[in-house]
């Protein structure tokens, strides 16, 4: 996943910050099969400067992910079933 992100100051130790991050991802259909699906992964945060070396990173993230799979149900004239698995994160990490 390749996620460009904006890191925005708002004051001289407090910054905003904001990403999107794209890419494959690898999913279990089945105990013996997996297929590769579309991931997409907005962010956003702030980040406080600690010190001179110290920085806090405070945000949130969801991530998607979208990939086709080979359901036991009944032929809908050759239409395909995606599967859609989404979660919703908060981050803290402290870098020093």
């Amino acid at each position: 996943m390749l996620e460009p992100s904006l890191h925005v100051p708002i004051n001289d130790g407090l910054f905003w910050f904001g990403g999107l991050g794209l890419g494959a991802a690898l999913t279990d259909t089945s105990q013996t099969d997996s297929n590769v699906g579309f991931a997409f992964a907005p962010r956003t945060g702030i980040q406080i400067l600690l010190g001179r070396s110290g920085l806090l990173n405070l945000g949130g993230r969801y991530s998607a992910v979208f990939t086709n799979v080979d359901a036991k149900v009944a032929s809908q004239g050759g239409d395909s079933v995606v599967a859609f698995v989404n979660t919703f994160d908060i981050q803290a990490c402290l870098l020093y």
